[in-house]
């Protein structure tokens, strides 16, 4: 009850609970058509913004239709800290259960569709573009994000070293947060070195299928790759085995079987070191929340119960 009355008054200043049924023409921006990562995703947005861009009218969130052959959802735009965050927005709020927010690895948002899809099909789903600068500042935009935008609290997950950023959001603001998942949770003390990321990948890369590969290189393109080792080498820095001992919500990692980057041992570890947390293998290798989108997104759904 006093989690639900911390976000009391938030609807009006969010949007968070208003049905979404516009887009960007809708809330006062010329829209424009484009290519999102090269995907074969299409999207629409203020005229001169970019994809991933964070323009909107006011502090109102403003929202975009994005259409693929796969999935449609919308781009929705929150004013957070001074800076506007995209989010991708799928599924319908539903009494009693809580919304899904997806917090992805790298900032390559495209490959958790599937996975955010599923979660559509029993909850207001939303995947979180929110930067890629180093993970204690995307965390710190994740918990803001959480503070500022949801009316009630959430099932936070996280994948890779988005699973990092989920942990410590759910620690900096833990009444937002009802469960959370960490999906192939990124980085045991074994792989704390960039040099040791090759051979993992490589090994993982035996076992994941082409799409994801199609899916996620070009995100990864688009990110560049001083980035993207700047921001390795933050979430290796990290150490999440320290700070899952504060979460006080129920947590469960998931891991693939074929997963080089999250271990066995080390996702046992974390679900035993958690107040309330349990460990489960699925399907695939690191990517697999890709490949196994529904049972991934069915797996968060049983998670999400036990937080009620």
């Amino acid at each position: 009850m006093a989690r639900e009355q911390r976000f009391a008054g938030r609807r009006e200043r969010s949007g968070w609970s208003q049905p979404v049924r516009s887009n960007a023409a809708a809330a006062g921006l010329p829209a424009f058509g484009g290519r999102l990562g090269g995907l074969g995703v299409d999207f629409a947005g203020p005229a001169g913004a970019l994809p991933g861009s964070t323009r909107t009218a006011g502090c109102v969130p403003a929202y975009e239709e994005v259409a693929s052959m796969e999935h449609h959802h919308r781009a929705r735009y929150d004013e957070v800290r001074g800076r506007r965050v995209r989010s991708l927005h799928a599924g319908d709020r539903r009494a009693g259960v809580p919304a899904a927010v997806v917090v992805p690895g790298l900032g390559v948002v495209e490959y958790l569709m599937n996975t955010a899809h599923g979660c559509a099909a029993w909850t207001q789903t939303f995947v979180l573009d929110v930067g890629r600068a180093d993970l204690p500042a995307v965390a710190a935009t994740v918990a803001a994000w959480l503070a500022a935008v949801p009316d009630a609290p959430v099932v936070l997950v996280g994948h890779s070293t988005g699973a990092q950023a989920a942990l410590r959001a759910a620690v900096e603001n833990p009444g937002a947060v009802q469960a959370l998942v960490l999906l192939s949770p990124t980085f045991p003390p074994t792989l704390r070195r960039l040099p040791l990321l090759l051979p993992a990948l490589l090994r993982d890369a035996a076992h994941e299928p082409l799409h994801l590969w199609r899916t996620v290189l070009p995100g990864c393109a688009r990110i560049g790759f001083r980035t993207i080792c700047g921001f390795l080498r933050s979430a290796q820095s990290d150490r999440p085995e320290e700070t899952i001992a504060e979460v006080s919500c129920p947590v469960l990692v998931v891991r693939g079987e074929h997963d080089t980057f999250c271990p066995a041992s080390w996702a046992t570890r974390l679900g035993a070191t958690a107040r309330q947390g349990r460990a489960v293998t699925s399907p695939g290798a690191h990517g697999f929340c890709h490949q196994h989108g529904e049972h991934t997104a069915a797996l968060i759904a049983d998670h999400s119960r036990e937080g009620r």
